[in-house]
């Protein structure tokens, strides 16, 4: 999901690359966390942090973190181009994994590359340090109105989403659950098994053909995901005895006029011989196959 004009939903795990650090970080490896590790500042001294750019559109967004709580832990203050745009607290008495908090209606005022940093400038007056270790980061997209993509990229020709780390909205498909046999450390369920269960986030689409392949979990409880886009059905994987780390696709996927997309997935129907709605999603792509 790197950053592009034309992207509105912007992911990635912190440990695989930064531009910049202050402080001691390390990468951590863990089967037990959502995204399998982490990135972590072992010297927890207060003012550490980590740098990255990404391009953010003119729109209304919200900051998503998926992290460690303890004793130990700091309070992360989230920058762009220097300026606060709200803090996360990450203490906890016990130390528990793939921990999710976000920061909403963050405005954006011109479309430009952003220096987005994270620092551990405040603790809660229980923790003994100002530490801070994150599985995940993610910006979507929530709201205004999106600026003309431009620049030398193609905007929408390869869109790559882990539901877990974020989405726009959902009606009861919020639980996020980590498991190490799972392609990237766990996934997004809608646990109660609901009916009309849906996900939703939003991206660009450029025109053309596309596929869309989804890695994705069921068992005999699960329903059919209908993949959706402006609410309406593109096609069907239906997770029936589907088991781990399944792969489904829908293909020949034709978008006329490009544009940000309202991209669903909705438990609506099911298999007939399933007893329930349950839906699993680790990760999803759409790959632009065709003009």
């Amino acid at each position: 999901m790197a950053g592009s004009v034309g992207q509105y939903s912007i992911g990635w795990f912190p440990w695989v690359a930064v531009k910049s650090t202050v402080g001691t970080w390390i990468r951590g490896a863990n089967s037990s966390v959502l995204g399998l590790g982490y990135f972590y500042n072992t010297s927890a001294a207060q003012n550490d942090e980590r740098i990255v750019d990404l391009y953010l559109d003119s729109v209304v967004w919200k900051f998503a973190m998926v992290a460690y709580k303890d004793n130990t832990r700091g309070i992360s203050t989230i920058q762009l181009d220097g300026v606060s745009q709200g803090t996360l607290d990450w203490y906890n008495a016990a130390d528990i994994g793939s921990q999710y908090a976000e920061i909403t209606n963050l405005t954006v005022t011109t479309p430009s590359v952003k220096s987005y940093k994270m620092i551990a400038a405040t603790k809660n007056a229980a923790s003994s340090g100002y530490a801070i270790a994150a599985s995940s980061d993610a910006w979507i997209r929530t709201g205004g109105t999106p600026s003309t993509p431009g620049g030398t990229d193609t905007p929408g020709y390869t869109w790559e989403w882990i539901p877990w780390m974020a989405s726009k909205s959902n009606t009861t498909f919020d639980t996020r659950a980590q498991s190490s046999v799972q392609f990237g450390g766990g996934y997004l369920t809608n646990s109660g098994g609901a009916q009309n269960s849906e996900v939703v986030t939003d991206f660009w689409e450029d025109t053309g053909t596309f596929t869309y392949g989804q890695v994705y979990g069921g068992g005999t409880d699960a329903g059919i995901c209908h993949i959706r886009i402006d609410d309406v059905d593109k096609g069907t994987i239906d997770g029936y005895n589907a088991g781990n780390n399944a792969y489904g696709t829908v293909v020949g996927v034709t978008n006329g006029t490009a544009g940000v997309k309202k991209f669903a997935v909705k438990m609506a129907t099911k298999n007939a011989s399933s007893t329930s709605f349950y839906g699993q999603l680790n990760s999803a792509k759409w790959t632009r196959t065709g003009a």
